[in-house]
């Protein structure tokens, strides 16, 4: 399907034959059937974290000013969006972003339904194979769209891809853009000619753009 849509066979092929590429249960457990829960902020209003997000805007005032210049955003804002987002890059539950993407087009495949439904219904026990099947079938279809661009982010930022690590939801970098975001909205802050959101400049300037 990939080739079909454009990649080169060969880097397909020697991808998704890499060995480092392999079914993530952490996202088949939360992904393929998610349930919202009101968010609670008050966390983030403790003063250990409110100290992190003063000391953050004080070390990079001149960053985040530039990028309010560009954008429009307050340095402010963007701050406390890393802050939520990642405190600051510190957030360090990482997995295999090409992983998670690789794992919700497998959990699609009829072959390997029982697999998913007892993985899943091992943490939702309620959930019903109906259920399973369409958030699967339609988890697969944002999946294979998000993998299309990350394989497009790899290529221009010359990434070794199966190292790429983010959320179990297949969100990286201290913003936590998806793949499709990090195509549309993801900037070089620091003019090293790439966009890389593991860098404060990059990331400053990204969550503005993507604001803006």
């Amino acid at each position: 399907r990939l080739v079909a849509d454009g990649f080169d066979r060969g880097r397909v092929e020697a991808l998704l034959g890499d060995k480092r590429v392999a079914i993530n249960g952490t996202t088949l457990s939360y992904a393929i059937v998610y349930r919202e829960f009101p968010a609670d902020y008050s966390k983030f209003l403790l003063e250990e974290r409110l100290s992190r997000a003063r000391a953050f805007i004080a070390a990079n005032r001149e960053l985040l000013a530039a990028a309010t210049a560009r954008t429009g955003v307050p340095g402010e804002v963007i701050a406390a969006i890393l802050m939520i987002e990642s405190d600051f890059g510190a957030y360090r539950k990482l997995h295999s972003v090409l992983n998670v993407f690789a794992t919700l087009l497998w959990a699609a495949e009829p072959a390997n339904f029982e697999t998913v439904q007892a993985i899943v219904q091992k943490r939702l026990p309620d959930v019903s194979a109906e259920k399973v099947r369409e958030k699967t079938k339609s988890k697969a279809k944002w999946g294979y769209e998000q993998l299309t661009y990350l394989l497009r982010i790899a290529e221009r930022e010359k990434i070794d891809l199966p190292a790429l690590e983010g959320s179990w939801a297949g969100a990286f970098g201290m913003s936590q853009f998806i793949p499709s975001s990090y195509w549309g909205y993801a900037v070089d802050g620091d003019g090293d000619g790439r966009a890389d959101l593991y860098t404060v400049a990059d990331a400053v300037f990204s969550v503005g753009n993507y604001l803006k």
